[in-house]
């Protein structure tokens, strides 16, 4: 009775995963977010939900449900880094799509000469079209949570 009752526990979260894929390749893709949503939530330790759960919060503008995923995820798991490094990409996210208001535009003025200043109007020209965040600052910033809270070494 015990085997059965776990292979049906494992078939359901299986199932959770295997759906959220299927309606992604379809292109469904709030549905796909949905199902891998509930996949992590039925099993926490399910990194191949969360990282659906990751791939698909930034196009839909989803991110305030991945920060809030993350969040509880972190705290439940702070040996697991890929919560710290969903939590840092979806507050980076975050950050990002309020800065598109407040960000102002560039200026027509000549390519500045100096390097930050060259990063910076490349960086307000992205936020203001509402650009993606560079992935590798999302990976850094990721990096840094997990390495300032003592995760793995």
């Amino acid at each position: 009775m015990a085997v059965l009752l776990l292979a049906s526990v494992v078939l359901a979260h299986a199932q959770s995963y295997t759906s959220g894929l299927v309606l992604e390749q379809a292109g469904q893709l709030s549905q796909a977010f949905e199902e891998y949503r509930l996949a992590v939530n039925k099993n926490p330790k399910d990194l191949a939900a969360f990282v659906g759960l990751v791939r698909l919060a930034d196009g839909l503008k989803r991110d305030d449900t991945l920060v809030a995923v993350s969040r509880r995820l972190e705290k439940q798991y702070p040996d697991v880094p890929e919560y710290s490094f969903g939590l840092a990409g979806g507050l980076l996210a975050v950050l990002y799509l309020l800065a598109q208001n407040l960000v102002p535009a560039a200026s027509p003025s000549p390519v500045p000469l100096s390097l930050l200043a060259r990063v910076w109007r490349a960086e307000r020209w992205r936020i203001r079209r509402g650009g993606p965040l560079p992935y590798a600052v999302a990976i850094a910033a990721g990096g840094v949570l997990t390495l300032l809270q003592g995760g793995p070494t």
